[in-house]
C-alpha cells in the first residue's frame, strides 16, 4: 500500500497543488512551503503522503537547498588591525577613560567589547574603565511576535551608568532595532552622561529607526536581502566576517 502511495501520488499531488496554489510559482515562498511541509511530516501520520510533497517541491525548486555565495570581509589579521584602529580613535576621544565604561550588546558585541577592553588596557591602562553585558533580549520590540522560545544570555552589569559616558558596542549595525532595545536596558542601570555607538559593521541604507553609529570598523552598502554574518573565535570557530549576496546561488 505505502509502495502504491509512493508511485501513484506524485504527479496527483503535483496538479492537486499546483491547480490549488500551494506549490508557488515565485521562489520567495519556496522555503516557507519546505519547512511547512517538513513540520507536517514529523507531526502527522500521513508520512509518506507529506515526504511524496516535500520531494516534490525540492525537485521543482532546486535554488532554495544550495548555500548561497559568501564574500568575505574581514580576515583574522584584518580584524584585529580594525580592532586596533577603533582603539586608537576611542584613545582620542576618551583620553585616560575616566569616568567612562564600556557595554557589549550579547552576545558578539560583548566578545568584541571583552577584545576592546582588553586591548585598551594594554595601551593607555585606565585607572577605572568596567566592562559590562548586556542582554536586550526581552527589551526587543518584536520579542512577544517571536514563536520561538527565547533563550536570553545573562546580563553581567555590576555598576550604575549614571554620569558615566558608555560606549557601546555591537557587531552589525543593520536596522537599528537592536541598538534601540540596547538604549531601553541600559537606562536600567541610571542614566550615563553621553552614549556613543561603536560597531564592527555598519550596513548603511537599511534603517528602521533614526540610529547612527560614531565608530564603525567598516562601512557595507548591501541589498535587503543581503545578509552580514560575523563569527568569532570566542563561539569555537576563527575570527571572519562574511557577507552573502541574495543573488547568487554557488559557494
Amino acid at each position: 500500500m505505502y509502495y502504491s502511495a509512493i508511485s501513484v501520488y506524485p504527479e496527483f499531488l503535483f496538479s492537486h497543488f499546483k491547480f490549488t496554489g500551494l506549490i508557488p510559482s515565485s521562489k520567495s515562498q519556496v522555503l516557507e512551503l519546505q519547512i511547512f511541509y517538513i513540520q507536517e511530516f514529523l507531526t502527522t501520520k500521513w508520512h509518506i503522503l507529506y515526504l511524496c510533497i516535500i520531494i516534490i517541491v525540492i525537485k521543482q525548486h532546486p535554488f532554495e537547498v544550495v548555500k548561497k555565495k559568501s564574500k568575505v570581509l574581514f580576515q583574522e589579521d584584518q580584524l584585529q588591525r580594525t580592532i586596533d584602529r577603533l582603539c586608537y580613535q576611542l584613545i582620542e576621544n576618551y583620553g585616560d577613560f575616566s569616568q567612562s565604561c564600556i557595554v557589549g550588546i550579547q552576545q558578539k558585541g560583548a566578545f568584541l567589547a571583552e577584545r576592546i577592553h582588553i586591548r585598551l588596557q594594554e595601551l593607555v591602562k585606565p585607572p577605572r574603565f568596567p566592562l559590562g553585558k548586556l542582554d536586550i533580549t526581552f527589551f526587543r520590540d518584536d520579542f512577544r511576535l517571536n514563536n520561538k522560545i527565547l533563550v536570553p544570555h545573562h546580563t553581567e552589569l555590576d555598576f550604575l551608568v549614571d554620569s558615566l559616558k558608555v560606549i557601546l558596542v555591537d557587531d552589525v549595525l543593520y536596522t537599528g532595532r537592536t541598538i534601540q532595545a540596547a538604549l531601553q536596558a541600559l537606562s536600567q542601570y541610571g542614566r550615563p552622561t553621553s552614549v556613543e555607538l561603536l560597531v564592527l559593521i555598519d550596513r548603511r541604507f537599511n534603517r528602521s529607526f533614526p540610529i547612527q553609529c560614531n565608530y564603525s570598523g567598516l562601512k557595507v552598502d548591501a541589498l535587503d536581502q543581503a545578509y552580514v554574518k560575523v563569527e568569532l573565535k570566542e563561539e569555537g570557530g576563527k575570527d571572519r566576517v562574511l557577507l552573502f549576496d541574495p543573488e547568487t546561488n554557488e559557494e
